[in-house]
């Protein structure tokens, strides 16, 4: 076995495997979701738009810092508060409503600490060529990589450069891995994890216009649901009490329940914030049926619980 090959193996050996899936997508499929979130960027006059059009162009783009950083050795972010359904008839909904069951690329995956996953970042970056040397790039690798940079990101400090570093190296390995020729599956699956790292990195103007615009462009994907409720939660942090704003939420989160199957973990998530924001609006009866609804549902999920604090 090379040596390439068997840094590659034993970078995926140290990682499980991630619990999202996508189909194989054509080149025009990947165009469409990279030149929605170029479209998006551009509109925003957003500094990532000349990265971003490498990619929509099928042009490899550098990732940032792809050399391994030494690890720091902190101790993971605390657990996103949730609100429950009384905080949501609140003036002001809680900022913290990212949570884990939006991202499928974490959501019941193990916790790893920083070392272990800055070491994966090391022997995936040393199999990949440098952008000036030919040759291909395994697009399995470079989407672990991503991945990789993301999940580190999660588990430093946001006060810290290495956490703001991990973050962007994570866009753009996934703005390269769709610029991948010839075509490889997840164009809008990196597509989507582009803009939730937008959104979780507090950049929300970029992180709306890339959900808008995929669903303008990929209305069928299996992100859409996904990008319905990035939608929602961005409204919601805005609301202030805002019935109008909350409407315009519950609106995107009944339309993410259309294209969602029950077995999704999404899908009791999303009915528990149908009902909480029909309770918010004052319809009581529809919001406590819904509510209601959840639980008899998924009577062990964690949107129960939440349901019922």
């Amino acid at each position: 076995m090379e040596m390439g090959n068997t840094l590659t193996h034993v970078a995926r050996c140290s990682a499980s495997s991630y619990p999202w899936h996508v189909g194989t997508r054509s080149h025009s499929s990947k165009a469409i979701a990279f030149g929605a979130l170029t479209t998006s960027i551009l509109a925003c006059g957003h500094p990532a738009a000349s990265v971003v059009i490498g990619v929509a162009q099928v042009a490899p783009a550098p990732i940032a810092s792809v050399m391994p950083r030494a690890a720091t050795g902190a101790s993971p972010e605390r657990p996103v508060p949730v609100p429950t359904a009384r905080a949501m008839m609140a003036p002001n909904v809680p900022e913290e409503l990212a949570l884990p069951v939006r991202d499928p690329r974490f959501y019941k995956r193990p916790h790893r600490p920083a070392t272990l996953i800055t070491h994966q970042i090391s022997v995936l970056s040393l199999s990949l060529p440098a952008p000036e040397l030919p040759g291909g790039i395994d697009p399995e690798v470079l989407i672990e990589l991503a991945t990789a940079y993301a999940e580190l990101a999660r588990v430093t400090p946001t006060s810290t450069a290495e956490h703001d570093t991990a973050r962007a190296d994570a866009r753009a390995a996934y703005m390269r891995y769709g610029g991948i020729v010839p075509p490889s599956d997840g164009a809008e699956s990196a597509a989507y994890f582009v803009a939730l790292e937008y959104e979780l990195d507090g950049d929300r103007v970029v992180a709306r216009a890339a959900y808008q615009a995929m669903l303008t462009q990929t209305p069928a994907a299996w992100t859409a649901p996904y990008c319905h409720v990035g939608l929602a939660e961005l409204t919601l942090r805005e609301a202030n009490g805002d019935a109008i704003a909350r409407e315009q939420a519950l609106v995107h989160y009944e339309a993410a329940l259309k294209q969602l199957r029950r077995d999704q973990d999404l899908y009791p998530y999303v009915l528990l914030r149908i009902g909480q924001s029909q309770l918010a609006l004052g319809d009581t009866k529809a919001g406590t049926r819904t509510l209601e609804r959840l639980t008899r549902e998924f009577p062990k999920s964690e949107a129960t619980r939440m349901a019922n604090p």
